[in-house]
């Protein structure tokens, strides 16, 4: 993955574009970012996060919840 400072800025997007992207509110995505879930930098008053880390999210939490429904599943029989 590349450093902050070499991603295209095509691929740069706000918490808000981002929450869309996720499905979650602004405010859950900021405080992903601030606990290290997902990287982002602060420019002005407004968090700036990398197109590809949230859909890197969104997949982790998909696969996440994809295990947890399984492994409940697996438990149940």
């Amino acid at each position: 993955m590349p450093s902050p400072a070499q991603h295209p800025l095509d691929e740069v997007i706000s918490t808000s574009n981002a929450s869309e992207i996720l499905g979650r509110p602004r405010l859950w995505v900021e405080r992903q970012i601030k606990a290290g879930a997902l990287p982002g930098k602060l420019v002005g008053r407004t968090w700036c996060v990398y197109r590809p880390d949230v859909v890197d999210l969104r997949q982790r939490r998909m696969y996440a919840q994809i295990e947890a429904l399984s492994s409940d599943s697996e438990e149940a029989a």
